[in-house]
């Protein structure tokens, strides 16, 4: 019989009042359970003799779980408790935008160094070698540098017997949606579809939102007790993550995300809306998150007539793909930019976006 290592762990969550007991994340449970009595074969297909002889394992090729589902569902719950259950030192759980940032510093600095070398191939060794298991929560692809990598990594990672689990808000067939020259990104998603199991965590409730019932999502005046409440909602809708920085291609160019987490990003005003930035930039925004974080908006009426212009198009792109905003700023929406008639109908919308109605449907980015 196979041991239910992740399904007990789930059980003793529920039992404690952790969690809610959610079908899908049961199938998503026993899934994961199928795959770490897999890999529990895998690591301990080291026979005796070998152990004796201190030969190295024969490793056959790794496997893959692509855990994807909207945000708020419980991907990385999951994968951390799977991560906790495998019984191996040789195994590491890591934010996929730390690993990038390493692994682009390993190719570097191999490429620096040693002329000739095949830098992918040596780092996927370098991986092979320190994990039989890989888990990278909040997988996504938005640069070309990164699709074009990730590919030869990690079926180089994988044809050395590493197991890797990806936890991400993107169902395969849409990763480097739109990218430039997404067409050498292809591949990379067939081997996914070939070579990883994927767990849908489709529907059901975002447990997020659960914790800001009731609480302030648009604060004003600002000061510290609005920086207070925000930097709180923060914490709850990111499970405690500081965020990270970012970057997404718009047209060629880079648009810098200064903190994003568990699908929420977080700017200040003068970031989205005093720089030159349009339309393009707040769809590419929705596209990938599912909340965003505005501070210190300032009063919009008088000379600020550009920023005003684009804090319209931003609620707009918002309100229209459903996104969720928190927004702290100097007034209420309807005194923003008191005597401005082109800005009415977006006071509207920031009322309505702070309607806990507004708040638990589901956006399109989820």
């Amino acid at each position: 019989m196979r041991d239910s290592k992740v399904a007990r762990a789930y059980e003793a969550l529920v039992a404690e009042g952790a969690i809610i007991d959610d079908a899908a994340q049961r199938k998503a449970v026993a899934a994961l359970d199928t795959f770490g009595a897999r890999l529990a074969h895998a690591l301990a297909a080291k026979s005796r003799l070998r152990q004796m002889l201190r030969l190295p394992p024969r490793k056959g090729m790794g496997e893959g779980v692509y855990l994807t589902g909207r945000v708020g569902r419980g991907k990385t719950m999951l994968m951390d408790l799977f991560f906790k259950t495998v019984e191996t030192a040789k195994k590491r759980r890591v934010h996929h935008g730390e690993f990038m940032e390493e692994i682009h510093g390993r190719i570097h600095a191999l490429r620096a160094g040693k002329h000739g070398v095949d830098a992918i191939s040596t780092v996927a060794e370098g991986i092979a070698e320190e994990a039989r298991l890989l888990c990278l929560d909040e997988f996504q692809v938005n640069d070309i540098t990164d699709a074009m990598l990730l590919g030869r990594l990690f079926k180089a990672v994988m044809q050395r017997g590493t197991f890797v689990v990806f936890s991400t808000n993107t169902e395969p067939d849409k990763l480097y949606e739109d990218g430039l020259n997404r067409q050498l990104f292809l591949p990379f998603i067939a081997f996914i579809k070939q070579r990883f199991t994927i767990i849908e965590l489709s529907g059901g409730t975002d447990y997020r939102l659960r914790r800001i019932a009731g609480g302030e999502a648009y604060i004003t005046p600002l000061g510290e007790r609005a920086d207070q409440q925000i930097e709180r909602l923060w914490q709850k809708l990111t499970d405690g993550e500081p965020g990270r920085e970012s970057e997404l291609m718009v047209n060629g160019r880079v648009l810098r995300v200064p903190r994003a987490a568990h699908g929420a990003a977080r700017f200040q005003f003068a970031e989205l809306c005093e720089e030159a930035l349009g339309t393009a930039d707040y769809l590419a925004l929705a596209r990938l998150f599912d909340t965003l974080f505005v501070e210190n908006v300032p009063l919009l009426n008088g000379k600020r007539r550009d920023a005003r212009r684009r804090m319209i198009t931003l609620i707009d792109t918002l309100y229209d793909g459903q996104i969720r905003l928190a927004m702290s700023a100097a007034a209420a929406p309807e005194a923003l930019a008191s005597g401005e008639s082109d800005f009415e109908r977006t006071a509207s919308r920031l009322r309505h976006m702070q309607s806990a109605e507004y708040w638990q449907r589901e956006g399109v980015s989820s």
